[in-house]
């Protein structure tokens, strides 16, 4: 199959400016599901030539199980969603499993159905949010298992979070609203505020 679009008038312009911003562009049969396009650059992202993804269902196949059901798998879908946006799990040619972002709009033109689409990496972006989760998970484990007190302060000195309250405070009169500026003797706010610097300025 060609690696030309079948629109190349309108398309191959916008396609090298998309690929100049790290898109993968991508053109479809919404009938068959056949890719008849993809820019050059999906072997830098892939490790696969363009060419290997025109065979029937290649690109499929290299679909996470698990995330197969996000994509439209129907005419109607596809028709009255005007197409879909999904991230979805990929194998690489090197075995490595990448986050995809792929937005995916239906078209017609003289009768003639095509999809046409854009696909991003988005694994560094996935791979920060997980390692928030994490993060977050440790310090709500901290804070539930401590003995200690502790404490969560933002730039300004704002409780973020803390473990214990002393009654009649309750986490609702806290977080968000109380400063360890409120809790603490005047003559205490200038090294207050020199260790919050030292953290959040200095780091």
């Amino acid at each position: 199959m060609s690696e030309e679009p079948s629109n190349p008038n309108n398309f191959e312009l916008s396609s090298a400016m998309l690929a100049a911003l790290g898109l993968v562009v991508v053109e479809a049969d919404p009938d068959s599901r056949a890719i008849t396009y993809l820019s050059s650059n999906v072997e830098a992202l892939t490790g696969f030539p363009a060419e290997t993804f025109y065979a029937s269902g290649a690109w499929l196949a290299r679909i996470h199980p698990d995330d197969i059901s996000l994509i439209p798998q129907t005419d109607e879908e596809l028709r009255s969603n005007k197409g879909y946006a999904v991230e979805y799990r990929f194998k690489t040619a090197s075995e490595q499993w990448i986050w995809l972002r792929a937005n995916v709009s239906f078209h017609t033109a003289e009768g003639e159905h095509r999809l046409y689409g854009v696909l991003l990496d988005v694994t560094r972006e996935k791979e920060a949010d997980q390692a928030l989760l994490e993060s977050e998970e440790s310090r709500r484990l901290l804070l539930e298992t401590t003995f200690e007190y502790v404490s969560i302060l933002d730039e300004n000195g704002i409780f973020v979070d803390v473990n214990r309250f002393d009654p009649p405070y309750t986490r609702e009169d806290v977080i968000g609203k109380v400063s360890v500026f409120d809790a603490a003797s005047p003559d205490d706010h200038p090294q207050i505020r020199r260790a919050l610097d030292e953290v959040f300025v200095h780091g």
